[in-house]
């Protein structure tokens, strides 16, 4: 038995068939427009609640651990073995920390391109099109690249409908 790929028999045929499905084709869109509103009110009110019923612990976490922090400070000498105090619900203490701070990264780009350090930096290749495009269009060959002529189909739904939808969904 054949498997069906298209029915090619319900095809737009006719300028009201093309109208008509542009229009459903919209209401559609619109109504896609309206429920991502919604949902984006709702994300939202959730993120506005979680953080109202978050921020009392939230300070309370920060005057806490500001409170550890400058305990461990001034009493460094009592987390030199071990570094670090455990307790049942993990530790706390010092820790070792080394970071590369970049200072002026055009001239730190400078010295490294000079010096060949090619393992401390990566090249990025991107197209640029509008500039293939020129030269292409001046006459020159480029294997890989081609100019395409010729019509595309398009439709737009007006914004303001999308909008308005928008603002009486939510």
């Amino acid at each position: 038995m054949a498997t069906r790929i298209e029915d090619m028999r319900d095809r737009i045929s006719t300028l009201d068939d093309a109208q008509n499905c542009f229009d459903r084709a919209a209401r559609a869109i619109i109504s896609r427009a309206v429920t991502e509103a919604r949902y984006e009110k709702k994300i939202a009110t959730l993120k506005a609640e979680y953080a109202e019923a978050v921020a009392d612990v939230s300070e309370q976490i920060n005057e806490m651990t500001g409170a550890l922090a400058r305990f461990i400070e001034t009493h460094k000498e009592l987390f030199q073995k071990p570094r670090k105090i455990k307790t049942a619900f993990g530790s706390f203490g010092l820790q070792d920390v080394s970071e590369l701070e970049v200072l002026d990264e055009e001239k730190l780009q400078d010295v490294l391109l000079e010096r060949g350090y090619e393992d401390c930096y990566v090249v990025v290749r991107k197209l640029i099109k509008p500039a293939i495009r020129r030269r292409i269009e001046e006459g020159e060959r480029i294997p890989g690249a081609r100019m395409k002529d010729g019509d595309v189909a398009v439709y737009k739904v007006a914004a303001a409908l999308i909008e308005a939808a928008k603002k009486e969904g939510t």
